[in-house]
């Protein structure tokens, strides 16, 4: 119901200068029902709107335990870190040779 409707409403039921008991409460509750009606409007779209960032937040998650989760098994792989010793000399591990920046290139892209 409009408020302009309730004022209407209002006037015409107080022709005798005071409202009947019954009509008063009457009016006072439908404006506490509009007033949850808007509240209750107000929190929908307020969780809808949380419902849609938290799945764009999910996937980002997904997305950055997948890039940890290779980050990880290329340190857990055994062979990465098997060096060799040639003739023409020493050659490091993939791990050794690698000194982390795997692991800081996923933690920088954290902060991006």
């Amino acid at each position: 119901m409009s408020n302009e409707r309730l004022e209407r409403i209002k006037e015409r039921v107080n022709y005798h200068g005071h409202l009947d008991d019954d009509i008063e409460w009457l009016i006072k509750r439908v404006e506490e029902l509009e007033d949850f009606k808007r509240n209750a409007e107000q929190l929908y779209k307020n969780y809808h709107l949380s419902a849609k960032k938290s799945v764009v937040e999910k996937e980002e998650l997904r997305e950055q335990n997948k890039r940890y989760r290779e980050a990880l098994e290329f340190y857990a792989g055994r062979k990465n870190w098997v060096a060799a010793s040639t003739s023409i000399g020493f050659i490091p591990s993939l791990v050794e040779y690698d000194q982390g920046e795997r692991a800081r290139q996923e933690l920088e892209g954290e902060s991006e």
